[in-house]
C-alpha cells in the first residue's frame, strides 16, 4: 500500500459522525495525492505517507516521508520545513466550500499577517483545487509543515489523564501558549478566536498551533482594515474566554491538582491578568506589559490547586 493508513484507523470511529473511508476510496485518494505531489514510479511502489484521522472539512492529512522526492520539496527545503503534510478536503458540499475559502487564504493572505512566520505556528507551503472524481468535482489540498507530537487534547484527555504532569511543565505550557504564540500575534494585529486543545500539538515539552484556518476569519480587517477592531475585538473576548478554559484543564492536568481549588486559584490570576490581553495590539507597550502580567499570572498559580 502506498499510504499507511494505521493512524487513520486507530481513530475513536464508534465515537464519530462520520464513516472511515472504504479500501477503494482510500486507493482512490492516496493516487490522487501521488500525482498532487508528481511521484515517480520507485516512490509510488513503497510507503510514502501517513494518513492522519479525518476533521471536520479534512479527509486526512497525509505525513510524507522524509526521503520522499516530490513537486513541493524544493519550496519546503528553502523555508527550511523539515517535515512536510498535505492536508486533503473532503468533497462534499459544506468542506467544498470551507476547502475553497481555505485555499484562497493560505495562498493569498497567510504570509502577509503581522507576526507571522513564527516558530510556534504552523506553516503552509502551497494550496490549491484540483480535479476530482465526478463530473464538475474538485477538491483542495494545502500543503503545510508537519508539527510532531501529539495533540493537547490527546495529552489532556489520555497522557496525562493516566499520568499526571509535573507543576514545572504546565507553567512552561502556559508560558509557551501566551508568551511564545498569543502575546506577540495578538500585539502585532493578528488576533483569532479559535482556541482548542485539538488546535495546538506537544512535543517534548514544547507547545506549536496546528492549524491556522481560523485566522482567515480577521484577515480581511488586518490586511484591508488594519485600524479597525470591531471583527477582532469580537472575537478577542471568545478567545479569552477559550484560553481561560484551556488554562483549567491544564492546571488540572498536574500532579495532585484538585478542579475545585484550581478554579479558585485561576479566578484570583486571571483578574489582573485579562486585562493586559484585553489591551494587546491598541497601544504600543501592551506587549511588554502583558508579558510582566503573564509572569505575574504563572506566579500566582504556582500554589493553585
Amino acid at each position: 500500500m502506498t499510504v499507511d493508513w494505521a493512524d487513520y484507523e486507530a481513530f475513536a470511529w464508534s465515537n464519530a459522525r462520520q464513516s472511515p473511508l472504504d479500501d477503494r476510496q482510500r486507493a482512490n485518494l492516496a493516487a490522487w495525492a501521488a500525482d498532487l505531489l508528481e511521484l515517480g514510479a520507485a516512490d509510488r511502489a513503497g510507503v510514502w505517507g501517513h494518513a492522519s484521522p479525518p476533521g471536520r472539512y479534512a479527509a486526512t492529512v497525509i505525513r510524507l516521508a522524509p526521503r520522499l522526492g516530490h513537486r513541493f520539496k524544493l519550496a519546503a527545503d528553502r523555508a527550511q520545513i523539515a517535515a512536510v503534510g498535505i492536508k486533503l478536503f473532503k468533497v462534499t458540499p459544506d468542506a467544498a466550500r470551507a476547502a475553497r475559502q481555505a485555499v484562497d487564504f493560505h495562498a493569498r493572505a497567510l504570509g502577509r499577517l503581522p507576526g507571522l512566520p513564527n516558530p510556534r505556528v504552523q506553516r503552509s507551503i502551497s494550496a490549491g483545487l484540483r480535479p476530482d472524481d465526478g463530473p464538475g468535482s474538485e477538491r483542495g489540498y494545502v500543503v503545510q509543515e508537519w508539527m510532531r507530537g501529539a495533540s493537547l487534547e490527546d495529552c489532556l484527555r489520555v497522557t496525562w489523564a493516566k499520568v499526571p504532569v509535573d507543576r514545572s511543565v504546565v507553567r512552561s505550557l502556559l508560558e509557551q501558549l501566551f508568551g511564545d504564540i498569543v502575546i506577540p500575534l495578538w500585539q502585532a494585529g493578528t488576533v483569532w478566536w479559535d482556541f482548542r486543545d485539538a488546535n495546538f500539538c506537544c512535543d517534548d515539552g514544547v507547545l506549536r498551533m496546528i492549524d491556522v484556518d481560523s485566522l482567515a476569519a480577521y484577515a480581511g480587517e488586518i490586511l484591508r482594515t488594519p485600524a479597525r477592531w470591531d471583527a477582532r475585538d469580537k472575537g478577542r473576548a471568545t478567545a479569552i474566554a477559550r484560553l481561560r478554559r484551556m488554562s483549567v484543564r491544564l492546571l488540572c492536568a498536574r500532579q495532585g491538582a484538585a478542579k475545585s481549588r484550581v478554579e479558585r486559584g485561576l479566578n484570583d490570576a486571571w483578574l489582573p491578568f485579562e486585562p493586559a490581553l484585553q489591551r494587546l495590539g491598541h497601544d504600543a507597550g501592551a506587549g511588554e506589559a502583558a508579558r510582566v502580567a503573564l509572569e505575574r499570572f504563572l506566579d500566582a498559580l504556582e500554589h493553585a490547586g
